[in-house]
């Protein structure tokens, strides 16, 4: 059986399945909608694509929320076509774009998930294909049409997050970009189907945290460098991601990585022209080579392609740097104070590992390199960021920590020590614990143990400063 045949079983299984599509928004709607379930006492059932961060602390994979109540809440995905297998009696279809095959199967595989909607389907009014499909009951949400069953304006981007206007009411999201609206007004909509009050499931939205590796904040430099690790891998998510970003005033130093030849092929030309439309002159695209699972195979094309056609399209800051190794040093050496990086790309699982890394080392290259202790700084401790990532530990430490400030080596650091590195003291507090870790760093074995022992390093040489 594949994944999508056990899924199915379990949401068949349930007296009320609610199912969520759409090319793009479709797991931060979903993980929004089982949120407002939850919150509101309905006890979900829901099984989700990505990672959720309101239940991280929660033993095994956040993706999911068991109860065996009435509600199963699921994502379903059309890249396979296996979103046909589900018959839901709410569906939601945020949005329909190119993406992992062709458009004429993309809308066969929505209109039938259409048609296997026993009550409500819920669409995006905004987006045409959507609201093209065929259902006898339609619900529509939109953040332009005043005419939408569920609609809202008055957006507004504030520096942690966006706020909205809705049916009379002002409320606010901790998430970046006008998007995410439209992903809360879907939720919404789907939720007040179920008989729940729409202005409750809104408020309760303003407590979601969002999905890892959705405009995931991984931490800030104390020189204002921002690290985002973002999933967007399709030419309307990435459009969508980078759009958000540039609602704030500063330099963007963007990755993407293909995430496979198919996808370089299928979507690489649109990638990039909505990358050069949405770019500007001062902002930074670079690419490493598409990524392969199998190094043996024959590409057949080349992400070199990808980034030509993106200066073909107008922008010319952008780069082919062949490795991940280039692309890392082209990072260190061109951020600059203020600077947003962006680390984007699906399906290669160490992504979220060399984001921390790079971040890690943007504070050591960029914060260190005035003081005294500078170099050794950034030898002894950019060994140690290597071999935390070796251990795969850093999303462990990061979530006892706090992932949201991953500075200078760990969350766990930061957590200790994050008022003294803030500080005017910056520079002395961690050269000298840089000084102080270079001698102690070689009898360190484990990457776990090496996190705990330089965060009491800063914390102790905090209180001296102090």
């Amino acid at each position: 059986k594949q994944r999508s045949d056990l899924l199915a079983e379990v949401f068949h299984g349930y007296p009320f399945g609610i199912a969520v599509g759409g090319t793009s928004g479709k797991t931060t709607t979903t993980a929004m909608i089982g949120y407002i379930f939850d919150m509101l006492g309905q006890k979900p059932c829901l099984v989700n694509g990505g990672m959720l961060r309101n239940y991280e602390q929660l033993k095994g994979l956040p993706n999911f929320i068991y109860n065996e109540d009435k509600f199963c809440i699921i994502e379903a995905d059309e890249s396979d076509g296996s979103i046909c297998k589900y018959h839901p009696q709410i569906a939601l279809v945020n949005n329909i774009s190119h993406d992992h095959t062709s458009m004429e199967n993309l809308i066969g595989y929505f209109q039938t998930f259409a048609d296997n909607t026993k009550g409500t389907l819920v669409v995006n009014g905004d987006c045409e294909l959507t609201r093209n499909l065929k259902h006898d009951r339609k619900t529509t949400f939109s953040v332009k049409d005043p005419a939408a069953d569920f609609f809202a304006d008055g957006i507004k981007c504030l520096p942690d997050g966006v706020e909205y206007n809705f049916r009379g009411q002002t409320f606010r999201l901790n998430l970046f970009g006008a998007f995410n609206v439209s992903n809360a007004l879907a939720a919404i909509a789907v939720c007040a189907e179920t008989g729940l009050d729409p202005l409750a499931a809104a408020k309760t939205l303003e407590g979601f945290s969002g999905i890892k590796r959705r405009l995931e904040i991984v931490g800030t430099t104390g020189r204002g460098i921002t690290l985002i690790d973002d999933f967007a891998h399709n030419p309307s998510k990435i459009a969508s991601s980078l759009s958000a970003l540039k609602e704030y005033p500063r330099r963007l130093l963007v990755m993407y990585q293909s995430h496979s030849p198919f996808s370089a092929f299928n979507t690489g030309s649109e990638v990039a022209a909505e990358v050069a439309r949405v770019l500007g002159p001062d902002d930074i695209f670079v690419m490493p080579e598409v990524y392969m699972l199998d190094k043996n195979v024959d590409k057949g094309i080349s992400a070199a392609n990808i980034v030509d056609a993106v200066r073909k399209n107008g922008h010319n800051n952008a780069y082919f740097l062949d490795t991940r190794e280039n692309v890392h040093k082209f990072i260190l050496e061109n951020a600059k104070d203020g600077d947003c990086v962006v680390i984007m790309g699906a399906r290669d699982n160490s992504l979220p590992d060399f984001s921390r890394q790079l971040l890690t080392e943007l504070y050591l290259y960029l914060g260190a390199e005035k003081d005294a202790a500078g170099t050794l700084c950034s030898v002894s401790l950019i060994a140690l960021s290597a071999l935390l990532t070796g251990f795969g530990v850093y999303d462990r430490i990061a979530k006892f920590g706090g992932a949201g400030s991953l500075v200078p080596i760990t969350g766990f650091a930061n957590a200790v020590a994050s008022p003294a590195i803030e500080s005017r003291s910056e520079g002395l507090i961690v050269g000298t614990a840089a000084k102080m870790f270079s001698i102690a760093g070689p009898v360190i074995v484990y990457g776990t143990a090496a996190s705990v022992i330089y965060g009491l390093i800063l914390w102790a040489c905090s209180q001296l400063a102090a």
